[in-house]
């Protein structure tokens, strides 16, 4: 990583976006200060490198990522140690809830969810600089690859057994809506079908389900 690098410039970041990156740590910071991983930045007012969206950081003598970010008031999150010389995937994403004007903070660490949040004051910023590393404090010792960053909703592909959100009470009255692309269409084979097996014609979709 190198110091007040700029991964990418935004003109408008909505509401609804998704931050992806693999971090692989070489070392432990050994200095007082917290080391900075990542930034997301609001630079309308460039006097004021505070106003941000977005800061992880690596502690004093840790591999832990520190995540930091405005919901409701700021609010930081600390994971549990990353391993040496391994990458490790890491998503940040603010998502739409399907009840409500509200959105959903969510950190996903190895394809594991380890925090969530409901974020009511969720609001698109204008100016935002992305930074690995940025101009004010020591950079982590980490490599960073495959960073990418999704405006707006994110696609999910389908994919057999994949969880897309638990809810923990569902209402009386409820409304659930989706956009769909079909990438091809299913071709089912009478002639080498098994007999005595469940042959389906159909292909499933949506699916909900109660407990586990």
């Amino acid at each position: 990583m190198q110091r007040n690098h700029i991964l990418k410039t935004i003109k408008v970041l909505p509401k609804e976006w998704s931050l992806s990156f693999d971090i692989m740590p070489l070392g432990k910071v050994g200095r007082s200060n917290y080391a900075n991983v990542l930034k997301v930045l609001n630079m309308n007012n460039h006097s004021q490198p505070q106003n941000t969206t977005l800061a992880l950081w690596f502690p004093t003598g840790k591999t832990s990522i520190q995540f930091c970010f405005p919901v409701y008031s700021k609010s930081c999150f600390t994971s549990d140690s990353l391993p040496l010389y391994r990458y490790t995937s890491v998503i940040i994403e603010q998502v739409p809830v399907v009840y409500g004007n509200q959105h959903e903070y969510r950190i996903i660490i190895d394809k594991k969810v380890v925090y969530s949040s409901l974020n009511a004051k969720a609001i698109s910023l204008s100016n935002v600089t992305v930074y690995d590393s940025d101009p004010w404090n020591a950079e982590a010792n980490a490599i960073i690859k495959n960073f990418d960053i999704y405006l707006g909703t994110k696609p999910n592909q389908l994919q057999k057994g994949k969880v897309l959100d638990v809810i923990p009470i569902l209402p009386k009255v409820w409304s659930l809506s989706f956009d769909i692309k079909p990438r091809a269409t299913m071709f089912f084979d009478l002639k080498t079908a098994l007999p005595g097996k469940s042959n389906s014609s159909k292909a499933s979709l949506v699916s909900f389900s109660i407990g586990t």
